[in-house]
């Protein structure tokens, strides 16, 4: 899951993880304040604790974490350059 939006305190702000009870019962999201660089979005990706599940845990295949790390850095520009954009939930 991947959630972009405008704190009061931290300017705009992103947070990734993996959707379901980990991102919404447990909070399991790691967050970083926009813009976000490439060297960003990749640590995003395997920063929340559930991240074992993307790279091989118990032997299943790997997430293709550049992808996840390129949609990071794509919904960053799309908040950074389009202000009417105040909050995005994917």
């Amino acid at each position: 899951m991947i959630r972009a939006s405008a704190h009061p305190r931290f300017g705009a702000l992103i947070a990734f993880g993996l959707a379901g009870n980990t991102f919404e019962l447990l909070e399991d999201a790691a967050y970083r304040a926009l813009p976000l660089t490439d060297v960003d979005a990749r640590e995003l990706v395997v920063a929340p604790r559930s991240a074992a599940r993307l790279t091989g845990y118990q032997g299943q295949r790997s997430a293709d974490i550049e992808a996840l790390a390129d949609l990071l850095m794509r919904v960053s520009f799309l908040v950074e350059d389009i202000p009417e954009v105040r909050a995005v939930v994917l």
